[in-house]
């Protein structure tokens, strides 16, 4: 008699990986309850708080140098070594909200996303940390130039890498990317690459998961960017989750301020990646110190909120990506007003 046909003779049935196979497979994951277990996980790993004021004390004050810290200092925000400590400290993981109460939203602007500030932990792998930092030290040993300390922001130099609508009618790839050697061209070519395959998927993903509204907005702007930069590669395309990249060692900014072209409807992001202790995110109008370990992501809506964090030990390292979208990019994904 014929032997019968062995489960390792048995040709493998593919999986599919159309987009019909995975609807279909979603349908199944969802009957089972996977959607109702993953929920459920979720709201049992986020922590809220609720503020029944909308923080915008700084929404007019001008933003530059002395004036605004005149300001600041009449209105009592500027962060101080007592007053940082009285900070309330948020838990140092699982998914952490600073919304506004019912009230506070009356006070918002219809786009808003209607948070202050969410921090999300496991966002960027391992792997991706360390493809990341290998390309940034590749960025280091080129003959890079370096964007000059901005003095209302930062007192140590950095870059602004990628597409921002600055200082221009259209948008455009930053001079810090494209006014560079050609070795620093394409060491900065991979590290957005790395960015583009390590972070802006899962910043994606937190958009339309969480704030939907949005991410469709940021949808709309990425439209206008890629009829205005066809051909210029796919590795400054994030996928709309954000354009500009700020990569700098140490702390994002060392200087109380406060992000004035920043879209104040939108979510900055940082992601801090390496290791030290500190360095929390200090937001003295949310009356809240955040901590920020590698891996993880906080955004904020950093038009409304002054910030500046805490300082890392001595010895320790960390690169800090910030990752955001002008408010002059952005005004291409809002209609135009008849």
């Amino acid at each position: 008699m014929p032997k019968s046909e062995s489960k390792k003779d048995k040709p493998r049935r593919r999986r599919g990986n159309g987009e019909l196979s995975k609807a279909r497979r979603k349908e199944k994951w969802v009957a089972k309850g996977g959607q109702q277990r993953l929920l459920e996980g979720i709201a049992e790993a986020t922590e809220v708080k609720e503020l029944n004021n909308c923080p915008g004390q700084l929404d007019h004050v001008p933003t530059k140098g002395k004036k605004f810290r005149q300001q600041v200092g009449k209105l009592s925000l500027e962060p101080t070594p007592s007053s940082g400590s009285s900070l309330t400290s948020a838990p140092a993981d699982g998914i952490y909200f600073v919304t506004p109460s019912e009230q506070a939203r009356k006070d918002m602007s219809p786009g808003h996303p209607g948070v202050f500030a969410i921090r999300c932990d496991n966002v960027i792998t391992e792997d991706g940390q360390e493809a990341i930092l290998r390309c940034w030290e590749e960025v280091k040993k080129s003959p890079i130039k370096w964007s000059q300390p901005h003095s209302n922001q930062s007192s140590t130099p950095g870059l602004h890498l990628n597409i921002w609508n600055m200082y221009s009618l259209i948008p455009h790839v930053t001079p810090n990317t494209l006014q560079q050697d050609a070795q620093a061209k394409v060491a900065i070519q991979k590290f957005l690459e790395a960015i583009n395959v390590h972070v802006a998927p899962m910043i994606n993903r937190l958009l339309k998961f969480y704030f939907p509204e949005v991410s469709a907005r940021q949808q709309r702007a990425r439209q206008k960017v890629s009829e205005d930069l066809i051909g210029t590669g796919d590795w400054i395309d994030f996928g709309g989750a954000f354009f500009t990249v700020a990569a700098k060692e140490g702390t994002a900014s060392e200087i109380f301020h406060l992000d004035s072209s920043d879209d104040p409807d939108t979510i900055t992001w940082t992601v801090p990646i390496g290791r030290w202790v500190g360095g929390d995110f200090s937001g003295p109008q949310l009356n809240t110190k955040i901590p920020v370990q590698s891996g993880q992501a906080l955004g904020v809506t950093t038009r409304l909120l002054s910030d500046s964090p805490t300082l890392t030990n001595d010895g320790d390292y960390r690169l800090v990506l910030t990752l955001f979208s002008d408010k002059f990019l952005m005004k291409h994904a809002d209609p135009t007003p008849q």
